[in-house]
């Protein structure tokens, strides 16, 4: 996420997932239930989310280079 410049939606087994720089989230679903919708933003590493009737699951994992600020 930290490589994100502007915010884009990806599709896949009828869902859709917008990438922006701060987390990840579905916007759309054509499950039933939309659980998946409902849970918000993915923003820290671990978080995680799945359209179980679609087939689709949003793992947050860390690539080992965060920055990290110092106040």
């Amino acid at each position: 996420l930290s490589e994100v410049e502007e915010s884009y939606t990806v599709t896949e087994n009828y869902c859709q997932l917008l990438i922006e720089k701060d987390g990840v989230s579905f916007v759309f679903s054509e499950c039933g239930d939309q659980l998946c919708v409902k849970r918000g933003k993915l923003k820290n590493q671990g978080d995680t989310m799945a359209c179980v009737p679609e087939k689709v699951v949003v793992i947050l994992k860390s690539d080992g280079k965060e920055k990290i600020e110092k106040n």
